[in-house]
């Protein structure tokens, strides 16, 4: 896997946050097209981004939001 750096966002002001959310929802809904190796970075990365709220148990959290939303492939078996 991809060895990756803690990233920071800084959310400027209402319309960056909607974006923000528009764009990982586009991330879960597509979750199933992307590659294994972007989904484990993905994932990885999501939990090591400074600037957001903390939430409590947040892997948990994304995943059962992939599973939720994801859009299965046919063939493909969802994780």
């Amino acid at each position: 896997m991809v060895d990756l750096d803690i990233g920071q966002i800084n959310i400027k002001g209402g319309g960056d946050e909607i974006a923000l959310q528009y764009l990982g929802a586009a991330v879960v809904l597509t979750w199933q097209r992307l590659p294994q190796e972007v989904r484990e970075i993905l994932l990885s990365r999501s939990a090591s981004i400074k600037g957001l709220p903390a939430t409590h148990e947040l892997e948990a959290k994304i995943k059962s939001l992939i599973r939720g939303h994801a859009k299965p492939i046919a063939g493909i078996e969802q994780r």
